[in-house]
């Protein structure tokens, strides 16, 4: 959206108008009157819904892919020279499939020759985001 809004008619005479380039980035507003801002959600909320949006479905969902993209981003990271490959994707499994089980690869790489590691547990990031209480 912004790529289309910088190309644009409008947007180019503006610039061209006030003498400055139109080629720039996007600027975030930190603060709005009467609103809080929510980093989960990119958005400025009115301050009267606050108390009430963390329980917004959209919220919850994207409350979830947040805490997804984050326990994989810790997984990834080389920890004391363990490095955990990040190419593991089920893609789309079908029921008939995930009955008969679907196996991946999941490359462990230990980068310090001399340290003894032992793997004492491992944990698919679906076990560990937040579950949503049913309503």
């Amino acid at each position: 959206a912004w790529d289309h809004h910088l190309s644009g008619v409008r947007h180019r005479k503006c610039a061209t108008r006030k003498g400055v380039s139109a080629d720039v980035q996007p600027v975030t507003l930190d603060t709005v009157s009467g609103h809080v801002y929510c980093g989960i959600c990119d958005r400025h909320i009115p301050r009267n819904s606050w108390s009430h949006h963390p329980q917004n479905p959209l919220h919850l969902k994207k409350q979830k892919v947040v805490a997804f993209k984050t326990v994989l981003e810790e997984a990834v990271k080389d920890k004391h020279g363990i490095i955990v490959s990040e190419d593991v994707d089920f893609g789309i499994v079908d029921v008939q499939r995930a009955n008969q089980g679907v196996i991946r690869t999941l490359t462990i790489q230990n980068t310090v020759p001399s340290a003894q590691i032992t793997i004492v547990k491992a944990k698919l990031s679906s076990s560990s985001s937040i579950k949503s209480n049913p309503s």
